[in-house]
Parts: structure tokens; C-alpha cells; sequence
């Protein structure tokens, strides 16, 4: 009789600790509201990260290439800061040649369409100083100048610079102190 009474207990236990849902009630289960997980990193880039960068080709006694794609971030409504990848390509009947690095920029707003820009570029390029052993060398070109902004749309620009080279030496590519860019820089969200 024990047993019986043990069971019985056992059961109706059971039964009043049973597990109720739709499956059984035809009722919908309420789901927990679903909680955005991204990180203030990620929605600031999203917000203020920009992108771009310079494609040039053209043909004149030989063939010129120039790709430079770049990153940045929006700091502030007016101040910009980023880093990007230069690749440069020569080709002439009688030689050709290619250099490549890195590059650093930080640009300021003046007005809608003027601003001001520093930039650094580190290039691996071709020795062209007597003095030097090797091939190749890497050379700094400390560039600062000023610019034109002119707006495609409201997240896209196409910036025209003219900046000056405070580094020339035997080995600058850069021919001139006072260079002219022309590049696009397309400020989207990441």
C-alpha cells in the first residue's frame, strides 16, 4: 500500500510541475525582445568611417599606374585621419620599374570645400643615390598643403590636393617639392 500511495504522490508531482505551452494550449509563447549587440566601436565606424582612395592610369611614352585604396575614420564633423596602401608602376620602352608603400593623412574642413591636409608616405622604391648600397630603399616624403573638396552627394567626394614635399631628396619619385593629387574619397559607413 505504500508503494501505491508513493507512486500516486509521485505522479500528481509530476503532473502540477508539468511544462505548459502552445505545443499543448494552442497559445503563443512570448519571446524576449531581441537586444542589439554591437559595440559603440562598431557603430561609431559605421557612423563616421570613410573610404576611397586614387586610380590612375595613363599613357605617354611609356605607361603610368598608380592605385592607392585608404581607410579613415571622422574624428569630428571637420577633422579626418586615415591610412592607406600606394602602388606605383612605371613601364617605358627601355625600362620599367614599380615602388609601393604606405601612406598616412590627416585633413581638416576649413570651409564646405577648402580644407587643409598633412600627409606622410613611406615608399619602398627604386636607390637612386650613389652613396647608398642596394636596389631599393625606403624614403619619407613629409608632405603638407591644401585642397578643394567638391561633393558628388552627401556621403561621396571628389578632393583635388596640392601638397609640398618637406622631405625631397636624391631618391624622391616626386621630381617637384609642390606635387598635384588628384583622388576621390567616398566617405561611407563601414
Amino acid at each position: 500500500m505504500k508503494q501505491i500511495i508513493t507512486y500516486l504522490l509521485l505522479f500528481f508531482t509530476a503532473i502540477n510541475y508539468a511544462q505548459v505551452d502552445s505545443v499543448y494550449t494552442g497559445e503563443k509563447v512570448k519571446q524576449a525582445p531581441k537586444v542589439k549587440t554591437e559595440s559603440k566601436i562598431i557603430e561609431y565606424l559605421k557612423n563616421n568611417g570613410t573610404y576611397g582612395g586614387n586610380f590612375i592610369f595613363y599613357y605617354y611614352y611609356g605607361a603610368v599606374l598608380n592605385i592607392a585604396p585608404t581607410v579613415g575614420v571622422k574624428l569630428s564633423k571637420d577633422f579626418n585621419v586615415g591610412t592607406g596602401f600606394n602602388y606605383y608602376y612605371f613601364g617605358y620602352s627601355n625600362s620599367n620599374y614599380s615602388f609601393y608603400g604606405w601612406h598616412n593623412y590627416a585633413r581638416i574642413m576649413l570651409t564646405q570645400t577648402l580644407f587643409l591636409q598633412g600627409q606622410y608616405d613611406y615608399m619602398f622604391q627604386p636607390n637612386l643615390d650613389p652613396k647608398i648600397n642596394g636596389d631599393r630603399v625606403w624614403v619619407n616624403y613629409a608632405m603638407l598643403g591644401a585642397g578643394y573638396r567638391y561633393r558628388i552627394s552627401e556621403k561621396a567626394s571628389v578632393l583635388t590636393t596640392f601638397l609640398y614635399n618637406f622631405t625631397p631628396s636624391i631618391n624622391s619619385q616626386l621630381i617637384a617639392p609642390l606635387n598635384f593629387y588628384f583622388n576621390t574619397t567616398f566617405i561611407i559607413g563601414l
